[in-house]
């Protein structure tokens, strides 16, 4: 199961984690597209800073990154029932896993994207949820990409993100909850941390594609 990964499903979530590196065009300006922009220019100027060195713009990249996520709703959504079964201990664990895993899958190629454009083209905003709606523009094709939003004490953050209809949560879910059923908080707790070495692994020694050819 940690290996079943369509080849779409293997290829977009770069874009998503990014925000990211794109130059943005904003053809609407609601309070989460507008905090969604603060994120991309931060992004785009950490990248462009050349008094950073590598260590430096990915220490201050993960901050923004997390920062705009929410990765502990992400990690709730994910587990889905297997979340109420945990412990908070192994609930903290998965957090924190979770996002090492999206990390170190795909922080390196943040730095790869730098000439494609963002288009948003729509929000909408009800009580305290937020969809917005974007358009990748690259040479070939056009990729859209919904950012799903919640706010909580006037911040807007990412609890998932769809792309060409796929959604991220949706994809580590149909994994982990089945290892997590079958196998147990710790044994899902055990594959992710050596999916996490392996991937850690690769990028130190600069094989990219051994870093992003599988997501969990």
């Amino acid at each position: 199961m940690m290996q079943t990964l369509t080849k779409k499903m293997t290829r977009w979530p770069a874009w998503c984690l990014a925000l990211t590196l794109m130059s943005p065009t904003w053809a609407y300006a609601g309070d989460a597209s507008r905090l969604l922009r603060q994120s991309i220019d931060q992004v785009l100027s950490l990248l462009r800073d050349k008094n950073l060195d590598k260590a430096d713009r990915r220490e201050q990249l993960r901050a923004v990154i997390e920062k705009r996520f929410d990765f502990q709703v992400m990690s709730q959504f994910t587990l889905s029932v297997e979340w109420r079964k945990a412990t908070p201990a192994e609930r903290e664990a998965f957090v924190q896993r979770f996002t090492r895993m999206v990390e170190a899958s795909y922080l390196g190629r943040l730095e790869q994207y730098t000439d494609q454009k963002v288009e948003v083209r729509d929000e909408r905003e009800r009580d305290d949820k937020a969809v917005v709606n974007t358009v990748i523009v690259t040479q070939n094709v056009d990729i859209p990409i919904d950012y799903k939003m919640r706010r909580e004490d006037g911040d807007w953050r990412i609890y998932d993100v769809q792309i060409e209809g796929v959604s991220l949560v949706r994809n580590y879910r149909d994994s982990y909850r089945n290892i997590a059923k079958n196998e147990g908080m710790s044994g899902l707790l055990a594959r992710m941390e050596k999916k996490i070495a392996e991937l850690e692994a690769a990028e130190a020694n600069g094989d990219k594609t051994a870093a992003t050819s599988n997501n969990n």
